[in-house]
């Protein structure tokens, strides 16, 4: 298509335009994440093919080796895109065990005869070459959670720390938005990435309620948000839950050819835990107090669990 002139898919209402890279449905862009669109515009150009889940991986991560949930992950994001539920048949067709298959009535148009849509409206979102996490928000916190906002967001920098193509924003930059007031996409352009990670944590009874946001910083929109509910929920189990969401998303964003880190557990003691994360917290105030109690909170996650490799590194560093 690429030496042809300028061409538009429309299909089930919607209208999909591959110059503009926009999805339009009822006359009003939808937002996309860049590795969902490319996936649909793969499967309409290639409508009523089966194509099948390896020639899907490599076309849409060339770069770097992803398993089938990744591939999992876009087509339902696409669909929900389209405004599918996840088991109504739709403009994709799940072929089981080998791949997808588009099935919608397509009519091709060439672009000069269809008016564009108006550039006021938000546009699709873009791939995430900065990124920061802020420390959470505790809407109703106990007296033990005074790190924990800090905590989770050092957690986030900690596991997502392995990404080479993509800038993430060290704990110690961030940490001084704890409790500031301040909008997310303002500390994003204070801290000059393109997108931030925020979340908001409240405590109703034995419930812990989170909400996760991703935001772009230069339109100030949501690109991605979930909310959730876990049951006497520790800190470790926060963070498990937190990531594993945060990585659904980043999947379909990062920069190409990035992925983010498969999740990993440094200890089983959800005790050892809160204490190393009591101790990045005070490790980051930078002071002289505030760094002899991070060594001995550190030293406690140490004596809990020995072999907890990230408490170590902390004592060594404070």
């Amino acid at each position: 298509m690429n030496d042809a002139a300028p061409v538009i898919y429309e299909f089930g209402g919607r209208r999909l335009d591959p110059a503009r890279r926009q999805l339009v449905h009822a006359g009003k862009p939808v937002a996309m994440f860049p590795r969902c669109f490319d996936a649909l515009l793969l499967l309409i150009e290639r409508r009523g093919e089966l194509l099948d889940k390896d020639f899907l991986l490599e076309a849409l991560w060339p770069d770097v080796i992803v398993d089938e949930n990744s591939l999992a992950k876009v087509i339902s994001e696409v669909r929900r895109a389209l405004g599918e539920a996840p088991r109504e048949p739709g403009c994709i067709e799940t072929v089981s065990r080998r791949g997808y298959r588009f099935i919608a009535e397509v009519a091709v148009r060439r672009a000069a005869e269809v008016p564009p849509v108006s550039s006021g409206v938000a546009k699709p979102a873009t791939e995430i070459r900065a990124l920061a996490i802020l420390p959470f928000n505790i809407a109703n916190p106990r007296a033990s959670d005074d790190s924990l906002g800090v905590g989770l967001a050092d957690a986030l920098v900690t596991r997502l720390g392995q990404l080479q193509r993509t800038l993430l924003r060290p704990s110690s930059s961030v940490a001084r938005f704890a409790g500031s007031g301040i909008t997310p996409a303002a500390a994003g352009r204070e801290l000059e990435v393109d997108t931030v990670i925020a979340g908001n944590l409240r405590r109703v009874g034995d419930t812990v309620r989170v909400s996760v946001q991703l935001i772009a910083v230069a339109t100030d929109t949501v690109t991605w948000a979930e909310k959730f509910d876990l049951q006497s929920a520790d800190s470790l189990a926060l963070e498990d839950a937190i990531s594993e969401r945060v990585a659904d998303a980043l999947t379909l964003a990062l920069a190409r050819g990035e992925r983010p880190p498969a999740p990993r557990r440094f200890t089983a003691s959800a005790d050892a835990y809160e204490h190393y994360m009591r101790g990045r917290y005070l490790w980051n105030k930078r002071t002289r107090d505030t760094l002899l109690q991070a060594i001995q909170s550190f030293e406690r996650a140490i004596a809990i669990d020995p072999g907890y490799a990230l408490a170590h590194a902390g004592l060594a560093i404070a």
